[in-house]
């Protein structure tokens, strides 16, 4: 054993080995469009709306051109996607009267190739069943594009069950001080690293988006 320990620490100590608790705690390098591109991605909690605002804004940044697919009576409000620099004239919003229209109309904008990012928001865990999980993840996948569903807490998904997301998000925000709010999120499933991690994107003055 002790002949074994002596070669691990060397390991250990150039950094080409690490230890488990390091490996946990590691994020991305940076966080934006590039870490979402090709992959089915899941948001949940209270800062889903400013999370996805914030991979819009990096996909517009990198010329991509972005869809997002909500129900007329889903809370996002266009004026404060403008207030954080979004281009409302180079995104496409897409009100399905239902959710059967909604599968459709991400069906249509995943297949088609020409959009970098498409948002889905307000789709029930029932609608978006694992044949459709497969069908959108699959298009999303092939044309290198970020499919980002926006869930609510309690709609019937439980952690991964139900679920084929390639990375899953519970976002936050935190109070930090009066008049002060710290966003991240923690990524609870993460196929392309396999291990969880945290991120704090930023603080604000104001809540947010939601």
């Amino acid at each position: 054993m002790a002949a074994l320990r002596l070669p691990i620490e060397s390991l250990l100590a150039t950094g080409r080995v690490q230890r488990a608790n390091a490996l946990a705690r590691r994020a991305p390098a940076a966080w934006g469009y590039a870490e979402v591109a090709g992959r089915f991605v899941e948001v949940t909690g209270d800062a889903r709306l400013t999370i996805a605002a914030g991979l819009v804004l990096d996909a517009q940044r990198h010329a991509e051109t972005v869809a997002w697919v909500a129900p007329p009576d889903s809370i996002v409000f266009p004026p404060d996607l403008a207030a954080c620099g979004i281009d409302l004239d180079a995104l496409l919003f897409v009100r399905p009267a239902g959710e059967e229209m909604a599968l459709h109309a991400l069906d249509e904008l995943l297949r088609s190739g020409a959009f970098g990012l498409v948002v889905a928001d307000g789709l029930s865990a029932k609608a978006l069943g694992m044949a459709a999980q497969v069908r959108l993840a699959g298009a999303a996948q092939q044309h290198d594009a970020a499919f980002v569903v926006l869930r609510a807490c309690g709609d019937g998904v439980s952690g991964d069950r139900g679920s084929l997301a390639s990375l899953r998000l519970v976002s936050f925000r935190r109070r930090v001080e009066a008049g002060r709010f710290e966003i991240g999120f923690e990524a609870t499933k993460d196929k392309r690293r396999g291990r969880s991690w945290t991120m704090v994107i930023g603080c604000e003055g104001v809540a947010g988006l939601g």
